[in-house]
Formats: C-alpha cells, structure tokens, sequence
C-alpha cells in the first residue's frame, strides 16, 4: 500500500531522462519528490490554496464581473471585460483579491495575483494599506500572512518600523545585505530575499468591495 504526501509538504519534479541513467520502468518519465511542495516549480494551485485557507477563516467570496453588452446583443454573447475574485473577511475591514484571472498589472516584471489589503474601519472608502504578491509566491507563504492578518485585532495598527520585520527575519537566521543592512535581507539557503523599497508609481490603492 502507498501513501500519498500531503500536497502542501511536497511535489513532484520531473528529471531530464536524457540526464539520468535507464530505470526499470522504461515507460515512465523519472520524478523525485521534493519538499516543501512549493520547490518542485509552479504547479498551478496558488488560488486553491489560499482560497481554501480563506473559507476556513470564514471569509465571504464573490466573483464581480464587469462588461458591456450592446442593446440587440444576447446575454450569451456579452462581451466580459473584467472579472475578478474577492474574499472579504467577517468584519469587511479586511479582504484579498484575486487578480490573475483578470488583467493583472506588473510588478518587478512579475504579474501580480494576489492583493491583499485592509483599512481601520469598514465605512472607509480606501484601504488603510496593501500588500501584493506575484504568482511566483508560494500559497504556503501567503496562507501564513492571512492567518496572522485574520487573528489581528487591529489589522492597521502600526506594529512597529520596518526595522521590526528585519529584525524578525535576521532572528530566523536571515542574512542581513551588506550593502543595504537596515533595507534587505536574504534567506541562508539564498532561495529568498526580503527587501525594503519605495512604492512603484503604477500601483494604486484600489477602492475595497
């Protein structure tokens, strides 16, 4: 009997076969299982992931969808402009928004598929911050930032200066940048880096649902 790995814990990475000696089974394409799963490579599942996450914390989702349809067309022909997902935490001060789907905009040359954003109360009409993260991510990562976003009690709350989150880092044994000590920080296995940068000119806090 086989027992399936969880697969937040690992995934499977194909081998070149030309790179590999003859196996038994010569019909099969080589694989090794590596973990955690986010290393073996993108494997399509970063909205499952979170999204999964979300509805345990009990968070609301909708898909909004905007388009046009001209007077003498079909509603089966209308033409769809947007769509988008959203997921709205119980209190509406909170929410993530799902834009992959949809036309996401660049950051760093990475499509953005995931803003996450909160404000102070929910009768305000902007977020107080937000926080984008690239397909490149792994859900693991983001998962962990809902969950410390949903058990805050004042999710706007100013915890500290950005200092606070590379001393936290240089704690877990990240490597502060020696030509930017108080502004970045690398993981020791060299597979992450967390810096400290000005907001780019194109991103715009966008009106919550």
């Amino acid at each position: 009997m086989s027992v399936a790995p969880h697969p937040a814990l690992g995934g499977a990475l194909h081998s070149n076969p030309r790179l590999n000696p003859p196996t038994p089974n010569r019909g099969a394409l080589p694989a090794y299982w590596v973990g955690p799963r986010h290393l073996a490579g993108d494997d399509g599942c970063l909205y499952d992931i979170v999204a999964d996450t979300l509805a345990g914390f009990g968070w609301t989702s909708l898909t909004t969808v905007r388009g046009r349809r001209e007077l003498d067309e079909s509603l089966e022909d209308r033409q769809v402009l947007r769509s988008t997902v959203l997921h709205i935490s119980p209190d509406a001060r909170r929410w993530a928004q799902w834009t992959l789907s949809d036309e996401p905009f660049h950051l760093g040359g990475l499509p953005i598929a995931w803003q996450i954003s909160a404000r102070s109360d929910a009768s305000r009409s902007l977020a107080d911050w937000s926080a984008y993260f690239t397909s490149g991510i792994p859900g693991e990562a983001i998962a962990d930032f809902l969950l410390a976003l949903d058990v805050c009690g004042e999710p706007t709350d100013v915890a500290g200066s950005p200092e606070t989150v590379l001393d936290a880092a240089s704690a877990h044994g990240w490597l502060r940048d020696a030509d930017q000590p108080h502004a970045a920080a690398m993981h020791p296995t060299f597979t992450a880096r967390l810096g400290l940068g000005e907001l780019p000119p194109l991103i715009q806090e966008g009106l919550p649902p």
